[in-house]
């Protein structure tokens, strides 16, 4: 729920541009490693010391990964102790103003709500969570109808998620390096592997509808969860694309459509497999293939890798920038994003009168609130004439 979107936000600060592809491949690699260690390890703690122990130890080691998140993880280069000047000064240059945090930033909600590419993600997000959870949830059930013991289970159904993780790391390589070594756009990029990536995990599911034999449905899934891994750094990082500066709230709307995916799958699995014979999980694997050929067709179509147009502020907006109190660079106190208004407030300043007859309805900056909005034309011009006033009397 809210574990991506504020990793994602995260790495927004932590990643640049050409490097971004690695780097949140490997994030996401974390996530499906637990898959592999832990249906084995599920397996075999059950067939020994008993399922209880299985939650006794995956809570456990949320407690200790939660402890060395809180002592090692900073939400900021500017905020790590022991990070290098230098390091710090090519991530600020590399990263640009998209992030900078203003304290009057508007989310354009209705845009963000009503754009295609968006819904694209979505749709993505949707079939991923689908797969995800029905392989999490139902593989080794499945598996075990072909006479494995629980031992063996785990340790086959971890098999398509070393594939997968491994696959996961590779993409990041592969989508920086056609970014950064070819001429291909981002948005060509992120539609050749997330076409490639999903496309074939749904071929691989209606592959699975006509096999019967248990090697052979390890070797398809292993195969098709492998492709599905090689989409992450399509898809998945197509949010950064859109807005890097809301993928936070990006990743938020395309993760509840992930939700909404979590919630379905076990309902209709269970409809469809009540008899446990091949013929319901057909039916399944059917279903889920058909969920998956619809969201890359949706990607292929509408996806893209341009930045979107409400992704920055709209430019006759003055910002405040918010203050960073941990920042090892403290920011000054606001940033002012160029507006016409400046020009024109400057311009028509003729005299020092004029300019006192004009502070006298300015409400100073140092009483404003850092969280106050630019409600009106009249309080913006105010703000700019201010910052105008004082450019032109040397005071700031």
């Amino acid at each position: 729920g809210m574990i991506y979107p504020a990793c994602y936000g995260v790495l927004r600060h932590w990643s640049v541009p050409c490097e971004r592809g690695r780097i949140v491949s490997a994030v996401i690699t974390g996530a499906y490693s637990g898959a592999i260690l832990g249906f084995p390890m599920a397996g075999i703690i059950t067939h020994y010391v008993g399922w209880q122990y299985v939650y006794f130890i995956s809570a456990g080691a949320c407690i200790l990964w939660f402890i060395v998140w809180v002592f090692f993880a900073y939400e900021k280069p500017s905020h790590h102790p022991l990070i290098s000047n230098a390091e710090l000064d090519y991530l600020s240059k590399e990263q640009g103003l998209d992030v900078i945090d203003y304290e009057n930033l508007r989310i354009p909600w209705i845009s963000i709500l009503t754009s295609l590419p968006v819904y694209a993600i979505c749709l993505c997000h949707f079939a991923r969570q689908w797969v995800f959870i029905l392989m999490l949830t139902n593989e080794p059930l499945y598996l075990s109808m072909f006479g494995y013991s629980l031992a063996e289970t785990g340790v086959y159904a971890s098999l398509p998620h070393i594939s997968k993780t491994l696959m996961t790391l590779l993409s990041g390589y592969i989508a920086d390096t056609l970014l950064n070594r070819t001429s291909l756009t981002t948005t060509i990029v992120r539609k050749l592997l997330t076409g490639a990536g999903l496309g074939m995990l749904s071929l691989c599911f209606f592959v699975l509808t006509l096999l019967s034999d248990g090697a052979s449905v390890i070797v398809v899934l292993t195969v098709g969860l492998g492709f599905f891994g090689l989409s992450v750094s399509g898809w998945q990082i197509n949010h950064y694309d859109l807005s890097t500066r809301h993928v936070s709230i990006l990743v938020g709307i395309s993760s509840t459509c992930g939700t909404v995916a979590a919630f379905i799958v076990p309902l209709v699995t269970g409809t469809f497999t009540k008899s446990q014979d091949l013929a319901g999980w057909t039916n399944v694997f059917y279903v889920s293939g058909t969920i998956v050929a619809v969201a890359v067709i949706f990607f292929l179509i509408f996806g893209t890798g341009v930045q979107q147009p409400w992704a920055n502020p709209p430019e006759n907006v003055q910002l405040i920038q918010k203050l960073d109190p941990l920042a090892r660079k403290p920011y000054k106190l606001y940033t002012v994003q160029k507006s016409p208004k400046v020009d024109e407030a400057i311009v028509g300043l003729k005299n020092d009168s004029d300019k006192g007859s004009l502070l006298q309805n300015v409400q100073p900056l140092s009483e404003m609130t850092h969280g106050e909005i630019l409600e009106s034309d009249n309080n913006l011009t105010q703000k700019i004439l201010e910052d105008g006033l004082k450019q032109l009397n040397g005071t700031s």
